[in-house]
């Protein structure tokens, strides 16, 4: 971080990105644990619901990493809102106050991606 300039580093922005899409990538897993589970005609759910589980489970940790790395960088969010165009959120930093913003159409692209990342890993 540039305490100087109260800018953040592309990897300290990096780091706030991944703290706000993680739990949506979450989410996501979360439902269609819930699909497979639910539907009969899916053949040996447990299986697929176990592999999912373990997906989450990663996912879980690398939150837990981030909220670790922001500490060290200290780096504070403050605030989380959504509405139904976007996703933002207020951070603080070096005594510096600013915003990041997504458009959810930007919150699925990522989910998505985050989700290739979890299952080719």
């Amino acid at each position: 971080m540039d305490k100087i300039n109260g800018r953040l580093s592309a990897e300290e922005k990096q780091l706030i990105k991944e703290f706000l899409i993680l739990p949506y990538v979450l989410s996501v897993l979360e439902r269609n644990k819930l699909i497979i589970s639910k539907t009969p005609s899916f053949k040996i759910p447990e299986v697929f619901v176990g592999y999912l589980d373990h997906v989450m489970d990663k996912i879980t940790h690398d939150i837990t990493e981030i909220k670790k790395q922001l500490r060290k960088s200290e780096i504070k969010i403050s605030i989380v809102t959504q509405d139904e165009s976007s996703l933002r959120c207020i951070y603080l930093f070096g005594g510096y106050e600013d915003r990041m913003s997504f458009l959810w159409s930007l919150v699925k692209a990522e989910v998505s991606i985050r989700l290739k990342h979890y299952f080719e890993s």
